[in-house]
């Protein structure tokens, strides 16, 4: 009877620590996907003010040389997806 019983306890114990290691796996991957998710926007970010310091559609426009349409456009884009994550 008590064999039984350490059965029945031990399936029980192992499902739950099952359950358990599966949780803080996705806990620990979705922290680690909002630290890269953090780290890309921040570069991004960067990225966005250099341009805009520099002002190289101006510089080219200024140069005689033709902008090709995404770069134009590739500033505003950045703006509009931060604010939608944001």
């Amino acid at each position: 009877m008590a064999e039984i019983g350490t059965a029945v306890a031990s399936t029980i114990i192992e499902r739950v620590v099952d359950s358990n290691v599966g949780h803080a796996r996705y806990l620990f991957c979705f922290h680690k996907s909002v630290i890269d998710f953090r780290k890309s926007k921040r570069e991004l970010e960067k990225t966005l003010q250099h341009i805009k310091e520099r002002e190289l559609a101006k510089e080219a426009s200024t140069n005689a040389e033709k902008i090709v349409q995404p770069v134009e456009e590739w500033p505003n884009d950045v703006e509009r997806v931060q604010k939608n994550v944001m």
